[in-house]
């Protein structure tokens, strides 16, 4: 019952923080609405994409969460902090969306630099959670642990390079730059197999 309760917990954190996400969107002035490109135009097209982003994101971190409880067999008290330090994290979420998104500090390298040292934050506590798990004999499943760890690694250090890249090139080269998260996926496949 007490590992029903923890799950539902974290499930909803990450359910709460989709949710919110929402408001990291500014309705457009209602002049604004003649023409698709006039509301575009008004910042909504970046918000919308930091909004898809942070969807993708926390979405695929609730996937992969999903896939490290569902090996776990039980919880303890360190696997419960990692657990709380995680969806903390997750909570953040929105407010770094909001910041990269909005408009007046667009070409402030900082709002960048936050959202993905959050974002590699996330991405770190949920490996940080595989190994507290694996050392304290709670998983009883197999995990794809070296796929999984590796993964994450390549994730974190997409989001964590991209900060020099805001401080040098631009917040928008940085944010291009988290394209390179289409080729980890496949990469890491081709790299755990050969390995």
């Amino acid at each position: 019952m007490e590992f029903g309760r923890a799950l539902n917990l974290i499930d909803a954190i990450f359910g709460f923080s989709l949710t919110l996400l929402v408001t990291t969107l500014e309705v457009p002035p209602p002049d604004a609405w003649t023409s698709l490109r006039s509301v575009l135009g008004t910042g909504l097209g970046g918000q919308l994409l930091a909004f898809a982003i942070s969807f993708v994101v926390v979405a695929g971190m609730w996937v992969v969460n999903h896939q490290v409880l569902s090996s776990f067999r039980a919880l303890d008290s360190a696997t419960v902090r990692t657990c709380i330090y995680l969806v903390a994290l997750v909570i953040f979420i929105p407010f770094t969306t909001k910041a990269v998104s909005a408009p007046d500090p667009e070409d402030l390298p900082l709002p960048t630099a936050v959202f993905a040292v959050n974002v590699a934050a996330i991405v770190l506590a949920t490996v940080a959670l595989v190994w507290v798990g694996r050392a304290r004999g709670l998983t009883d499943k197999p995990l794809p642990v070296p796929g999984l760890i590796v993964h994450s690694v390549a994730v974190a250090a997409i989001f964590l390079a991209s900060i020099p890249i805001a401080y040098r090139f631009g917040p928008g080269t940085a944010q291009k730059s988290w394209l390179l998260l289409l080729l980890v996926g496949p990469a890491v496949s081709v790299f755990v197999k050969r390995r």
